[in-house]
């Protein structure tokens, strides 16, 4: 940069076209300095993104997973009771092992969170299929 006497000493002309340089090397300087400042704070924004997205993701397996337990539990003692009707319990012992499955089901259900949280889970995974999660 010149001195104040430097640039007197320069033709009018002249010190116009140095101050017109000046001023665009200095704009060009503050545009890349804000493409920065804005591609940094994106770049925190993705990373934001990502780890919550990671932190749902995680959320929606351990629930599918302790649904697909519930659930194997359940279909456990249906199987159970299926095969001690097929074993030759018929009639009013029928009905009474019917009682004591669905019994069984509900105390399996209640001990994994009961009906309403696991519906409640089955809709929070339902809305999030294809990828649009609501939270």
């Amino acid at each position: 940069m010149l001195s104040v006497g430097e640039m007197l000493d320069i033709s009018e002309p002249r010190r116009t076209a140095l101050l017109a340089c000046a001023v665009a090397k200095a704009r060009a300087r503050v545009r890349d300095e804000f493409v920065v400042m804005l591609s940094k704070r994106m770049a925190r924004h993705a990373k934001r993104a990502q780890e919550e997205l990671t932190s749902l993701e995680q959320r929606h397996k351990a629930s599918t997973e302790q649904l697909l337990v519930a659930y194997k539990d359940v279909l456990t003692v249906l199987r159970e009771h299926i095969v001690d009707e097929r074993a030759g319990q018929s009639g009013h012992q029928g009905s009474l092992g019917g009682v004591l499955a669905v019994k069984r089901i509900h105390e399996v259900v209640e001990g994994s969170g009961g009906f309403d949280a696991q519906l409640a889970e089955i809709e929070a995974l339902a809305a999030c299929r294809g990828g649009n999660c609501r939270t």
